[in-house]
C-alpha cells in the first residue's frame, strides 16, 4: 500500500466523484481488460482506502485513469464502495471535463471529442469548450437494449411485482413505484431503499436460476421509476449494488430508462425526456440518438448531458499503527 494517495474531487448532479491523481502503483497488463483485472485483484485495497470511512463513505465513486486500448483516447475504471461499476455517466461528465482542464487531451473549440474506454466499452464524450475552459459534457452510450420484460418477482413483504431488465452500460432492473405500492418521494426514502434492494436481490436469484454463468447478466441495481409515462419529464430513485443510493440522476440508469421508453413506444428516434433524481431533484436530458445492435439484439444509442463541478483536492495518508487504516463501511 502506498503511503499517500492524492485525488481531485468533483460532483455531478450531487453524486460525489473522486478522481485518483497519484499514489497508485504501476498497473500491470497488456490490454485494458488485463489492467482492469489487475486493479480488481491486486489493488482492491484502493477501493476500501478511498471509498470507506473515515476517508470516504458508502456513496462515493472513485475514478481511476488507466491506459486504454489503441482505439480509445483515455481509459477509466469506476470504483464504488461495494463493486466495480461497468458504467457511470456522472463520473464520465466529471472526468471528461477534468481531462480537458488538465490537458490529458488536446482542447478543440467549440467542442472536444474524447473516446473513453470503460468496462462496458468505449463511450464518446463531447466537451463544450469556450474561452479556454471546459464545461458541459454530452455522452453517447454504448448500445443499450431491453434484455427481458414483464418478469414476475415476489418480494419479502409478499408483494408481487412486474419488472423489466435493461442494459444501459450496466444491467438495471426497472420497477414502477405503483408496483411497489409506494409513493416516489423522499418521505419514503428508507422504505424505497429497502424495497429496491430486495428487488435487486430477487432479480439476482432469478438470473442465477435462469441463465448459465457465462451468459448471466450481472444485476448492477434497481431503478424505481415514477408511474407516469407520457410527460416530458420523469423521476426515479436508483439503488446501486449493495444499498448505494445514487444522489444524482445516475447516467447508466438514465440510459436504461430511455431505452425502456423507446422499446415500449414512449420515445422515438430523436426524441428526448428529462429524468430527475428524487434525492437532489437534479436531472439530465436523455435523447434516443439512433438504432444499433448488441450482438443479435436490437439496440439504441442514448445521449445524455451533464456537467461536473470541482469540490476540492485531497492528500490521503495512513499510519501503520492505526487499526482502522484500511477503513470501514456502515
Amino acid at each position: 500500500m502506498c503511503d499517500v494517495i492524492t485525488t481531485v474531487d468533483m460532483h455531478s448532479g450531487g453524486s460525489p466523484m473522486r478522481i485518483i491523481t497519484s499514489g497508485i502503483p504501476e498497473i500491470v497488463g497488456k490490454t485494458y481488460k488485463e489492467r482492469f483485472e489487475y486493479v480488481t485483484t491486486k489493488l482492491d485495497y484502493v477501493r476500501e482506502f478511498l471509498c470507506y470511512e473515515p476517508r470516504g463513505y458508502r456513496y462515493m465513486t472513485c475514478i481511476l485513469p488507466v491506459l486504454p486500448d489503441d482505439e480509445a483516447d483515455l481509459g477509466v475504471i469506476f470504483i464504488a464502495a461495494t463493486l466495480y461499476l461497468p458504467m457511470c455517466g456522472e463520473a464520465l461528465t466529471c472526468f471528461a471535463r477534468y481531462a480537458v482542464d488538465k490537458n490529458l487531451v488536446n482542447m478543440t473549440t467549440p467542442e472536444t471529442k474524447i473516446d473513453i474506454q470503460c468496462p462496458c466499452g468505449i463511450v464518446t464524450c463531447h466537451v463544450d469548450c469556450t474561452n479556454g475552459k471546459a464545461g458541459k459534457v454530452r455522452l453517447e452510450s454504448v448500445p443499450c437494449y431491453l434484455h427481458s420484460s414483464d418478469i414476475q418477482l415476489v418480494l419479502d413483504n409478499d408483494v408481487n411485482v412486474t419488472v423489466d431488465l435493461l442494459y444501459g452500460g450496466a444491467y438495471y432492473v426497472i420497477v414502477s413505484c405503483y408496483e411497489l405500492q409506494k409513493k416516489l418521494s423522499m418521505e419514503n426514502f428508507r422504505v424505497l431503499e429497502a424495497l429496491s434492494y430486495d428487488v435487486t436481490v430477487k432479480m439476482r436469484k432469478y438470473v442465477k436460476e435462469k441463465y448459465q454463468e457465462d451468459n448471466r447478466p450481472f444485476i448492477c441495481g434497481t431503478i424505481v421509476r415514477s408511474h407516469v409515462r407520457n410527460s416530458n419529464s420523469s423521476e426515479h430513485f436508483v439503488n446501486v449494488g449493495e444499498m448505494l443510493i445514487n444522489r444524482g440522476y445516475c447516467g447508466s440508469a438514465t440510459m436504461s430508462r430511455a431505452t425502456l421508453d423507446y422499446f415500449q413506444g414512449h420515445l422515438n428516434i430523436g426524441e428526448s425526456r428529462v429524468y430527475n433524481s428524487i434525492v437532489t431533484n437534479e436531472g439530465t436530458t436523455a435523447t434516443v440518438l439512433r438504432t444499433a445492435n448488441y450482438g443479435n439484439k436490437k439496440a439504441v444509442i442514448i445521449g445524455i448531458q451533464g456537467i461536473g463541478f470541482y469540490t476540492g483536492k485531497h492528500e490521503f495518508t495512513f499510519e501503520h499503527s492505526d487499526n482502522l487504516k484500511n477503513g470501514f463501511l456502515v
